[in-house]
């Protein structure tokens, strides 16, 4: 199993903490095990890729539903014109909604049209 050092985590977050308690915060906050190995500390890297992109999982979740994991693989592999494209022929197959009863304005209108006749 892949390791990275919290150096490496902290440029991947912007961080400019030279202790890495900042680094050290966000991975135990996300449950990204850290440990010590001779002066440096570490992480596995594939959790903390999971806990990183995992805001960006969540998204695609909540918009794509079952078919999430398709826009992720097109994310990763960096075809984002395909994933536009996708994203134009999904838009273009779901049908807006189309209210069953009138709005609340609507109906006001109405009733000053019939009120003012």
């Amino acid at each position: 199993m892949k390791i990275i050092s919290l150096s490496e985590i902290a440029e991947y977050l912007n961080y400019a903490d030279a202790e890495m308690r900042s680094t050290k915060k966000w991975c135990i906050e996300r449950d990204v095990l850290i440990f010590k190995q001779g002066q440096c500390w570490y992480a596995y890297e594939v959790e903390f890729r999971t806990a990183f992109e995992k805001p960006l999982i969540d998204k695609l979740k909540k918009k794509q539903g079952a078919d999430w994991k398709r826009d992720y693989d097109i994310i990763s592999n960096g075809n984002i014109p395909a994933l536009n494209t996708l994203n134009d022929i999904i838009k273009d197959e779901s049908k807006a909604y189309i209210p069953k009863n009138k709005s609340f304005i609507t109906k006001l209108i109405e009733d000053a049209k019939n009120k003012a006749a």
